[in-house]
C-alpha cells in the first residue's frame, strides 16, 4: 500500500526474499512512503536514502530528481506445499528393517 505517489518496482530474488526499487515520479524533493504487506523480517541491503519503520518503507527523495534507490528485505518464506508433501511421502518409504537399531531410533525419534 502506497501513503504516497511513487514508483514501485518489487522482485523476487528468492523464497521470502524481494529486492524493491523505488521513485518519487512527482520529483518533488519529498519523503515517500509504502507498506510492505509480507511483514519484512530483515533489511539485507538498503540505499542510504531508505529507511524502515516495521513494515513501512521510506524513500527520502531530496535531490534525486526523480531517480530510484533499491532495498532488498527478508519476509517470511511462503511454504511450498507440494515439496513437503513430496518429502513427507519419501520419509514414509523408509523401513526399520534397512537400519540399524541405533539409527532408526535417531530416525524415528525425529
Amino acid at each position: 500500500y502506497a501513503y504516497d505517489p511513487m514508483s514501485v518496482i518489487s522482485e523476487k530474488i528468492d523464497n521470502g526474499v524481494y529486492r524493491l526499487t523505488l521513485a518519487n515520479p512527482l520529483q518533488n524533493n519529498a519523503s515517500v512512503s509504502i507498506e510492505f504487506d509480507k511483514g519484512i523480517l530483515e533489511v539485507v541491503a538498503a540505499d542510504p536514502e531508505i529507511s524502515v519503520d516495521q513494515n513501512i518503507i521510506t524513500l527520502n527523495s531530496a535531490g534525486l530528481n526523480g531517480s530510484s534507490r533499491s532495498i532488498i528485505v527478508k519476509t517470511t518464506p511462503e511454504v511450498m506445499k507440494e515439496a513437503l508433501e513430496k518429502l513427507i511421502q519419501e520419509q514414509k518409504e523408509h523401513q526399520e528393517k534397512d537400519y540399524t537399531a541405533s539409527s532408526w531410533k535417531v530416525y524415528s525419534d525425529c
